[in-house]
């Protein structure tokens, strides 16, 4: 008797080569999707320039170590989207400065940041309303230019 025979074999068996093939799609659609996350949200991207700026590191600080022997007190602080800047000299006396200007800046989403100039006020504090385009975690940063002296104070606020 011969053991040949025409049948075919049985289906599972002729599918598993598929199972394979379904396999790396799968990879191959998660890979797609890891892609497109990585490509399409936060860069990670903090600094701008940060190679120039690493190089100018000396000259920061130094002026950094400038600022603080200045002995001026400085406060930010946000009251229902109004900001108020308020910069003394080491005796205590408001000063005068030629321009003010908040750098509002969101940590996880830099396409939001924005700038506001400050508007002097009669006691000598610095302020400006703010319309901010999320809530949210925000620094921000007022730069300002006093008896030809730069000077910068950083904080980082919750915005409800």
């Amino acid at each position: 008797m011969s053991a040949t025979s025409n049948s075919k074999a049985p289906l599972r068996d002729r599918i598993i080569p598929w199972y394979f093939v379904m396999a790396f799609l799968v990879i191959f659609a998660v890979n797609a999707l890891f892609i497109y996350k990585a490509t399409s949200t936060h860069t990670g991207l903090v600094t701008q320039q940060a190679y120039e700026k690493g190089l100018n590191y000396d000259t920061i600080a130094q002026d950094a170590q400038a600022q603080d022997a200045l002995g001026w007190q400085s406060s930010i602080t946000l009251e229902q989207h109004q900001l108020r800047f308020t910069l003394q000299d080491a005796s205590g006396n408001p000063l005068t400065c030629e321009h003010a200007t908040a750098h509002l800046m969101r940590p996880t989403q830099s396409q939001l940041d924005f700038s506001q100039p400050l508007t002097r006020q009669k006691d000598g504090s610095y302020q400006s309303s703010l319309a901010f385009p999320q809530a949210g975690q925000w620094d921000i940063t007022v730069s300002v230019l006093c008896n030809k002296q730069p000077y910068q104070q950083r904080q980082r606020v919750i915005v409800k």
